[in-house]
């Protein structure tokens, strides 16, 4: 089985995890798109909501991030948040979506 979470082009990602994003960033709307450089901070993203985004994360998309990754980088822009996060799901069918995710 080929894992496609590495060959997905930035800003690809599926509509739960910016469904959940979009929920902890009081900085955006739904009209405009997201981008993988996007930063979380500058979209409304503060110390609190970051660990309430974690926690929608893990439970959303059935992970637990380790310590290792909790880190600035890590919750730094889109892009980094889900680089971070794909690493934690299970491999993607070919050409398909990640699946599992509500």
């Amino acid at each position: 089985m080929t894992d496609t979470r590495a060959h997905r082009a930035p800003g690809q990602w599926p509509p739960a995890f910016e469904e959940v994003l979009r929920a902890h960033l009081p900085e955006t709307t739904t009209d405009v798109p997201l981008s993988a450089t996007d930063t979380l901070f500058e979209l409304g993203l503060d110390s609190f909501g970051t660990v309430e985004l974690l926690v929608a994360l893990e439970s959303g998309f059935d992970v637990s991030f380790p310590d290792e990754a909790l880190t600035a980088e890590t919750f730094a822009t889109v892009g980094s948040l889900w680089a971070a996060l794909s690493e934690l799901l299970p491999p993607a069918a070919p050409g398909g979506p990640v699946d599992g995710a509500p």
